[in-house]
């Protein structure tokens, strides 16, 4: 019931900039989106996240979700919730290599900034791939290149048992 495709209907491009949200079968076309995309119920006014990789869970919904997610969800949404900031110190880091100079590298630290009252969590990603296609006006240079350096810092303020304040920002 969902499909992640790399052009919308009418746009004339077809790479990661352009990502079509396809559920239940309803297609975007230019300018008329039928699904939206969330960060921890946040929004992406595009659709396309290509930086955020740390998830906790991803919720996919389908059917029309304007009762709780707003407008432009009638074919749903997806809501993907990144990890949250532990009391304890933890990480990784994971790596991918290919031919066409295709490498991926992740990472991701966090821990506590004030036992229990402050904590962090924070992510980085590399990611590049060469094109498939020989570039004529550029000799010794491919079409179709693509490349993306990301990272995300998500602090968790609990000044006590019952409030707590979660700050998630991006770079992509």
């Amino acid at each position: 019931g969902m499909n992640l495709n790399n052009s919308i209907t009418g746009s004339g491009r077809s790479d990661r900039s352009q990502t079509a949200l396809i559920i239940r079968g309803m297609a975007p076309s230019r300018g008329n989106r039928t699904s939206s995309t969330f960060i921890n119920g946040i929004q992406v006014s595009d659709g396309t996240v290509t930086g955020v990789f740390d998830f906790e869970r991803v919720e996919v919904l389908k059917g029309p979700q304007s009762a709780y997610f707003g407008r432009q969800t009638f074919a749903g949404a997806i809501n993907m919730v990144t990890a949250e900031p532990t009391d304890y110190f933890t990480g990784y880091v994971s790596g991918l290599a290919g031919t066409d100079d295709y490498y991926d590298l992740r990472g991701a630290v966090g821990g506590p900034i004030i036992q229990d009252v402050l904590s962090f969590r924070a992510t980085g990603r590399y990611f590049t791939r060469d094109g498939s296609w020989k570039n004529n006006a550029e000799p010794g240079k491919t079409l179709g290149d693509q490349s993306t350096r990301s990272g995300t810092l998500q602090l968790k303020f609990t000044p006590s048992h019952n409030f707590t304040v979660n700050l998630f920002g991006m770079v992509a």
